[in-house]
């Protein structure tokens, strides 16, 4: 199993949110509520659903365990 520091996940995060914005940078408002390829969602629901990671790792520490 691979350890990784935090500073080199938040660092990946960043760079998957930076590609994520330059993906939908200049979506025009109709291509937002286009479904996507999640079953029921729209492309706005779905991009909510992949940076709202960011809330979850907010807080959190490295274990110690």
């Amino acid at each position: 199993m691979h350890s990784y520091s935090r500073q080199s996940l938040i660092d990946t995060t960043e760079a998957c949110f930076t590609e994520i914005l330059d993906l939908c940078h200049d979506l025009a408002d109709e291509e937002w509520t286009v479904q996507s390829l999640c079953p029921d969602w729209t492309v706005r629901q779905a991009l909510g659903h992949a940076v709202g990671v960011e809330d979850v790792i907010s807080g959190w520490e490295i274990s110690t365990d």
